[in-house]
């Protein structure tokens, strides 16, 4: 709704990663970063101050996602923040971006990923305000939700989602198994051997390859 103008709309320049605006501009940002900036914990007084800045309830799911998926390419990148300039609601509110690089590994965390260079992240963000009980208490509540008792995040939900999304790609993704998969097997074969020799040969697509075919180094 509403024009470019309306919003302020945040993310981080792919190749400098410095925060940038487009459209608005940086100073509700800038003004978030400013109150937690230093070493010693977020206030209770300081954290109200924020709590009228941004939507933490909003921040709290967007890091519990993006912690439980272990994105391996965030902070310092790939996140997006946006705002309404007026109206009623004018907080911050942060929206997952670009998660290719998660679901690698079982044992990936990113809990306390930081930025040393730059402190304007939502990584570094989440880790000052780690700091105050308040928003512990916030994050611990909105854990238990999402990820206990059929929550969105529970194991009993995830499979359920993945499930229904891989029955809806499944044959669509033959195709593109026989036309990625050949193109692996009959060049890449003959290029790179090594790559070969790691991965294994290449199948068509199929849900019932054995685990030895359809993962032949033991990575998922």
């Amino acid at each position: 709704g509403d024009e470019d103008k309306d919003y302020d709309v945040i993310t981080a320049d792919d190749t400098t990663y410095e925060p940038e605006a487009d459209p608005g501009d940086l100073k509700a940002f800038q003004a978030v970063f400013a109150l937690v900036k230093g070493e010693g914990d977020v206030s209770d007084a300081t954290y109200e101050k924020l709590s009228g800045k941004v939507d933490m309830t909003n921040l709290v799911d967007y890091l519990v996602l993006t912690q439980y998926i272990g994105k391996t390419d965030w902070p310092h990148h790939n996140w997006n923040v946006w705002r309404k300039r007026t109206g009623n609601d004018t907080r911050l509110k942060f929206t997952t971006w670009d998660n290719d690089n998660g679901l690698w590994k079982v044992d990936q965390n990113n809990t306390l990923a930081d930025d040393p260079e730059r402190q304007e992240t939502p990584g570094h963000l989440f880790l000052r305000l780690t700091t105050n009980p308040k928003f512990r208490q916030l994050l611990a509540e909105r854990v238990k939700l999402h990820t206990r008792d059929g929550g969105a995040l529970s194991p009993q939900a995830c499979a359920k989602r993945y499930t229904r999304l891989s029955d809806q790609i499944s044959s669509a993704i033959i195709g593109e198994s026989a036309r990625w998969g050949d193109y692996s097997r009959d060049v890449y074969q003959d290029r790179r051997p090594e790559r070969l020799a790691k991965s294994g040969p290449a199948y068509l697509h199929s849900k019932d390859l054995p685990d030895e075919v359809a993962d032949p180094t033991g990575q998922v």
